[in-house]
């Protein structure tokens, strides 16, 4: 059995190393706040990895892999409590709620819902395959490959756009009324001349 280990440390060394050659380039003028981040999305891009490929097994009873191209089919089990197809299904939603969420909070670039959507259609996507890929090589079908997971995981992308959506617009009403507040605590006068101020200077 192939374990997840040997293969994220080798990239976390990787991008860890090629980070500190490029901060050292910059001698260390970087943004901690930024590059602390960044780390943590390449932490949570190793763990989306594992969750979804690993462990390998290398012995099993050889046999083609399974593909279900029919989106949907298997939502109605999602709702039998008994069948357990929930727990799977809600780990789908749950594993790319991160990814979109720190895409538009990290990069102002990504901040549409359609350029979130898409990143996380092309991610789901190639999980998929990779796990068709893998299958095809040992022999047998560790991972079946599913049209629904990548639907649920675009699922998962949307609620966690929201989430920021609901986020940044909580942090922008909160920073306008201290704006105000603090508009509203200056005298009469300061308020009047930093109006009459503001005014000049526009065109």
């Amino acid at each position: 059995m192939i374990t997840f280990w040997p293969f994220g440390l080798l990239c976390w060394g990787a991008y860890t190393a090629w980070w500190v050659l490029r901060a050292a380039c910059r001698r260390w003028r970087v943004e901690w706040r930024r590059a602390c981040m960044r780390h943590a999305l390449v932490l949570y891009a190793l763990w989306m990895v594992d969750v979804a490929l690993f462990p390998i097994p290398l012995h099993e009873v050889p046999s083609w892999p399974q593909i279900d191209m029919t989106p949907w089919q298997t939502l109605r089990s999602v709702f039998v409590w008994a069948t357990g197809a929930w727990q799977i299904f809600a780990r789908c939603i749950l594993l790319f709620v991160p990814l979109g969420a720190a895409l538009p909070s990290m990069y102002a670039s990504m901040r549409k819902l359609s350029l979130v959507l898409m990143l996380s259609f092309f991610a789901a996507s190639f999980l998929q395959v990779a796990g068709l890929i893998i299958s095809a090589r040992i022999g047998f079908p560790y991972r079946d490959f599913e049209i629904d997971d990548i639907l649920f995981n675009c699922v998962g992308a949307i609620l966690g756009f929201a989430l920021w959506r609901v986020g940044s617009g909580i942090r922008a009403r909160r920073r306008t009324s201290a704006t105000l507040k603090r508009m509203s605590d200056k005298p009469r006068g300061e308020r009047g001349l930093w109006n009459l101020g503001s005014k000049a200077k526009s065109p």
